[in-house]
Protein backbone atom coordinates (compact mmCIF):
# COMPACT_ATOMS: atom_id res chain seq x y z
CA UNK A 1 0.00 0.00 0.00
CA UNK A 2 2.61 2.31 0.01
CA UNK A 3 6.40 2.78 -1.80
CA UNK A 4 9.35 4.75 -0.93
CA UNK A 5 10.31 7.67 -3.12
CA UNK A 6 13.85 8.71 -4.49
CA UNK A 7 15.14 9.82 -0.59
CA UNK A 8 13.91 7.26 1.30
CA UNK A 9 10.62 8.21 2.34
CA UNK A 10 7.27 6.03 3.03
CA UNK A 11 4.68 7.10 0.34
CA UNK A 12 1.12 6.15 -0.16
CA UNK A 13 0.69 3.94 -3.51
CA UNK A 14 -2.28 5.86 -4.71
CA UNK A 15 -3.41 3.96 -7.79
CA UNK A 16 -2.72 0.22 -6.12
CA UNK A 17 -5.31 1.49 -3.44
CA UNK A 18 -7.76 2.88 -5.74
CA UNK A 19 -7.36 -0.54 -7.49
CA UNK A 20 -7.48 -2.34 -4.25
CA UNK A 21 -10.64 -0.72 -3.46
CA UNK A 22 -12.69 -0.65 -6.52
CA UNK A 23 -12.02 -4.25 -7.01
CA UNK A 24 -13.68 -5.11 -4.08
CA UNK A 25 -16.39 -2.41 -4.28
CA UNK A 26 -17.32 -3.86 -7.80
CA UNK A 27 -20.55 -5.56 -7.66
CA UNK A 28 -19.64 -8.54 -9.86
CA UNK A 29 -16.50 -8.92 -6.54
CA UNK A 30 -19.45 -8.93 -4.04
CA UNK A 31 -18.66 -12.68 -3.36
CA UNK A 32 -14.29 -12.04 -3.66
CA UNK A 33 -13.10 -11.60 0.00
CA UNK A 34 -9.45 -10.72 0.75
CA UNK A 35 -7.18 -9.83 3.76
CA UNK A 36 -4.77 -7.18 4.20
CA UNK A 37 -2.86 -5.82 6.82
CA UNK A 38 -0.49 -2.70 7.05
CA UNK A 39 1.56 -0.42 9.72
CA UNK A 40 1.12 2.82 7.32
CA UNK A 41 -2.59 3.03 8.55
CA UNK A 42 -2.06 6.41 9.60
CA UNK A 43 -0.31 7.32 6.55
CA UNK A 44 -3.18 5.98 4.39
CA UNK A 45 -5.84 8.13 6.66
CA UNK A 46 -4.14 11.28 6.26
CA UNK A 47 -4.20 10.52 2.62
CA UNK A 48 -8.29 9.83 2.54
CA UNK A 49 -8.03 6.06 2.93
CA UNK A 50 -9.29 5.95 6.34
CA UNK A 51 -11.54 3.33 7.78
CA UNK A 52 -14.39 3.76 6.14
CA UNK A 53 -13.75 3.70 2.84
CA UNK A 54 -12.25 0.02 2.55
CA UNK A 55 -15.09 -2.17 1.20
CA UNK A 56 -16.80 -5.06 3.26
CA UNK A 57 -15.39 -8.10 1.57
CA UNK A 58 -12.02 -6.85 2.09
CA UNK A 59 -10.81 -7.65 5.88
CA UNK A 60 -8.28 -4.99 7.26
CA UNK A 61 -5.86 -5.40 9.92
CA UNK A 62 -4.21 -1.84 11.12
CA UNK A 63 -0.69 -3.70 12.34
CA UNK A 64 0.33 -1.84 15.58
CA UNK A 65 3.79 -1.99 17.51
CA UNK A 66 2.01 -1.31 21.10
CA UNK A 67 -1.11 -1.11 23.07
CA UNK A 68 -0.87 2.66 22.89
CA UNK A 69 -0.98 2.79 18.86
CA UNK A 70 -3.61 0.42 18.40
CA UNK A 71 -5.92 1.82 20.94
CA UNK A 72 -5.27 4.61 18.95
CA UNK A 73 -6.39 3.01 15.61
CA UNK A 74 -9.32 1.94 17.56
CA UNK A 75 -10.53 4.96 18.46
CA UNK A 76 -10.35 5.96 15.02
CA UNK A 77 -11.83 2.97 13.58
CA UNK A 78 -9.94 0.71 12.53
CA UNK A 79 -9.39 -2.91 13.31
CA UNK A 80 -5.84 -3.92 14.99
CA UNK A 81 -3.36 -6.70 15.20
CA UNK A 82 -0.34 -6.50 17.41
CA UNK A 83 2.59 -9.10 18.64
CA UNK A 84 2.41 -9.16 22.51
CA UNK A 85 5.27 -10.93 24.81
CA UNK A 86 2.81 -13.40 26.75
CA UNK A 87 -0.77 -13.80 26.70
CA UNK A 88 -1.44 -11.91 29.84
CA UNK A 89 -0.19 -8.82 27.93
CA UNK A 90 -3.83 -9.00 25.90
CA UNK A 91 -6.21 -6.52 25.51
CA UNK A 92 -9.67 -7.20 26.96
CA UNK A 93 -10.69 -5.80 23.50
CA UNK A 94 -9.01 -8.53 21.54
CA UNK A 95 -8.86 -12.01 20.82
CA UNK A 96 -5.85 -14.30 20.72
CA UNK A 97 -4.51 -16.00 17.58
CA UNK A 98 -5.74 -19.67 18.39
CA UNK A 99 -2.63 -21.17 16.73
CA UNK A 100 -0.33 -18.95 19.12
CA UNK A 101 -2.79 -20.47 21.84
CA UNK A 102 -2.21 -24.02 20.96
CA UNK A 103 1.21 -23.30 20.34
CA UNK A 104 1.41 -21.99 23.93
CA UNK A 105 -0.22 -24.47 25.40
CA UNK A 106 1.74 -27.59 23.29
CA UNK A 107 -0.54 -28.89 20.99
CA UNK A 108 1.12 -31.08 18.91
CA UNK A 109 1.93 -29.32 15.63
CA UNK A 110 -0.39 -32.21 13.62
CA UNK A 111 -3.46 -31.30 15.45
CA UNK A 112 -3.33 -27.60 15.91
CA UNK A 113 -5.33 -25.27 13.41
CA UNK A 114 -3.62 -23.16 10.72
CA UNK A 115 -4.57 -19.84 9.15
CA UNK A 116 -6.88 -21.84 6.44
CA UNK A 117 -8.79 -22.76 8.94
CA UNK A 118 -8.74 -20.91 11.68
CA UNK A 119 -9.80 -17.52 9.20
CA UNK A 120 -9.86 -15.17 12.66
CA UNK A 121 -7.75 -12.34 10.41
CA UNK A 122 -9.91 -13.14 7.80
CA UNK A 123 -13.60 -13.68 8.08
CA UNK A 124 -14.45 -9.76 8.06
CA UNK A 125 -15.99 -9.90 11.75
CA UNK A 126 -14.01 -6.88 12.46
CA UNK A 127 -12.31 -8.58 15.82
CA UNK A 128 -9.07 -6.97 17.62
CA UNK A 129 -6.17 -9.48 17.44
CA UNK A 130 -3.30 -10.04 19.30
CA UNK A 131 -0.25 -12.77 18.40
CA UNK A 132 1.99 -14.16 20.98
CA UNK A 133 5.80 -13.73 20.30
CA UNK A 134 7.71 -16.96 20.34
Amino acid sequence: MTKTDTIGRSIVDRPLVDDVIAFHSHKQSKHTKGWIYSHACEQLERNGYGPEVWPKTLSFLASCDSLDEAQGLQRAGWVTARVIDRKEDKAPNELLCPYDVQRANKVPADKRTNCARCRLCYDGKNRNIAFIKF
